[in-house]
């Protein structure tokens, strides 16, 4: 693993991406190593998926969050979980409010759909996608509505259903009352 590290560095400091810090070595209690790093442009994202591609890596899913919800409500956090020479890497970008990403589904077939959930569940915008069409929000339902009802932090936390359910009513009222 740690020539696959030493290539992820070789690999970030060739390509001159601007990142928070050099990529960070993490070793999980059982030894296994993983790598992490922060892209500080959004536009570099293209760039190193086509380094990542041709170094043989390949792309494992996305996560998309609210890293200070409270603090900042419209940025969002992207994570592309991938991997390299069986090595987990995770690249994390921030996005401001408006601001988009480069698609990678050219580069990466299954990020077609993972790009695409972030569209329309997030509300993140992706840049260039060549497939943008919903998959499962009917067009007249705004964009990022699960982001919204249901932020990262509490769908994974089961004990806070009962407050998502009770936001989504509350909106349903509030919507009923200025239709009437």
């Amino acid at each position: 693993m740690n020539d696959t590290f030493d290539t992820l560095q070789a690999l970030v400091a060739d390509l001159g991406l601007a990142t928070d810090g050099a990529p960070e070595r993490r070793l999980n209690a059982a030894g296994l190593a993983s790598a992490w790093l922060t892209l500080c442009d959004p536009a570099d994202l293209p760039r190193f998926a086509q380094a990542l591609v041709a170094a043989g890596g390949r792309l494992a899913t996305t996560t998309v969050y609210r890293p200070d919800a409270a603090g900042a409500p419209h940025t969002h956090e992207l994570a592309y979980h991938l991997l390299l020479g069986g090595m987990p890497v995770t690249v994390k970008l921030r996005l401001a409010q408006g601001e988009g990403v480069p698609s990678i589904a050219r580069l990466f077939p299954n990020a077609d759909w993972e790009e695409r959930e972030m569209m329309e569940l997030g509300g993140v915008r992706i840049v260039d996608h060549p497939n943008p069409r919903r998959m499962f929000l009917d067009e007249t339902i705004e964009a990022g509505v699960f982001d919204r009802f249901v932020p990262f932090s509490e769908f994974t936390n089961a004990s806070e259903h009962q407050a998502v359910w009770k936001r989504i009513k509350a909106q349903a009222a509030r919507q009923g009352e200025g239709s009437r």
